[in-house]
């Protein structure tokens, strides 16, 4: 593929992307980007909108970081987003439904942009040049097009996400869409007319750059695809740890919330209480009595704090 002399300059800038700070993933070594790396990083030079898939380990998050650190050094207003907390940290961006505000998001668009109206999110819709969307294999082709009538209704235009040039980035072997009808399986994103319709670039990374090992390279390549072999099997069952100095836990219960506790069997019931207690100087009469937590014997209970 040609470049132009314009795509050499802004390289040469890119490059600089790459020495960031001690510590970084990006400083830890000498990086060089393959042909199609560079192919994304010249389609979003030019403003194009695109899908950037490939298996994990291909670079698809590094991409999305020296997209973000050249677009700040540079001024330039966007919006890096996931469908997951997980995703987003990793990416060092908000979750889309924080980002732009949009709640469940199961309200239609309009009704969703009556509230978003009157949040801080408003300006991310209306100043934002570009929204880069990670783990989008879990954005089924309702929400996809939400959000694209959404940006359309906040800035006024009718264009493809209301002007805003959109990476759309994940690996559709991993994590399905999610779907609003527990009956029903949810279509991908890209089963949605606009998709096939708007996002006609696509690109796809090969080359794992996280493991160099070719025989485990082949074996995440089969079971990304649930094709494994039966000696892909005996390597995995060879790494099996069985020799744990733990005790052993029968049963694992993770609790999201309080009263979701339901014991496994007829349980004793444990007072709460404080090993060091001191009296409260300002009792209130209206608190209620330390709650009781019912346990079944044995049982492991994973409480968040």
């Amino acid at each position: 593929m040609l470049y132009t002399m314009n795509f050499y300059n802004k390289l040469s800038q890119f490059q600089n992307e790459l020495n960031l700070d001690s510590g970084s993933e990006l400083n830890s070594d000498p990086i060089t980007l393959t042909n199609c790396q560079l192919e994304v990083l010249d389609a979003f030079l030019r403003g194009q909108s695109f899908c950037l898939t490939g298996q994990a380990g291909t670079g698809k998050s590094l991409l999305i970081k020296i997209i973000t650190k050249y677009c700040q050094r540079i001024g330039m207003k966007i919006g890096v987003c996931a469908l997951t907390g997980a995703a987003a940290c990793l990416i060092n961006g908000n979750t889309l439904h924080s980002w732009g505000g949009l709640g469940l998001a199961k309200k239609s668009a309009s009704d969703i942009v009556k509230k978003i109206r009157f949040l801080p999110q408003y300006k991310n819709w209306c100043y934002s040049q570009l929204l880069i969307i990670d783990e989008i294999s879990m954005m089924n082709d309702t929400l996809f097009e939400k959000i694209n009538q959404i940006a359309q209704l906040i800035r006024h235009n009718s264009r493809f996400f209301g002007g805003m040039q959109v990476i759309m980035c994940g690996d559709f072997a991993q994590l399905p869409p999610i779907s609003n009808n527990p009956k029903k399986a949810a279509k991908f994103c890209f089963e949605s007319p606009i998709w096939k319709e708007k996002m006609t670039k696509c690109f796809y990374l090969k080359d794992i750059k996280r493991q160099n090992d070719p025989v485990f390279q082949g074996l995440l390549n089969r079971l990304r695809i649930g094709k494994i072999t039966s000696n892909d099997k005996k390597i995995l069952n060879n790494r099996l740890v069985t020799n744990l100095d733990v005790e052993e836990v029968t049963s694992i219960q993770v609790i999201t919330t309080i009263p979701k506790l339901i014991p496994l069997e007829p349980p004793p019931e444990y007072q709460a209480e404080d090993p060091n207690p001191e009296p409260d100087p300002n009792p209130n009469p209206d608190d209620e009595d330390p709650p009781q937590v019912s346990l079944s014997i044995k049982a492991t209970q994973l409480y968040p704090l």
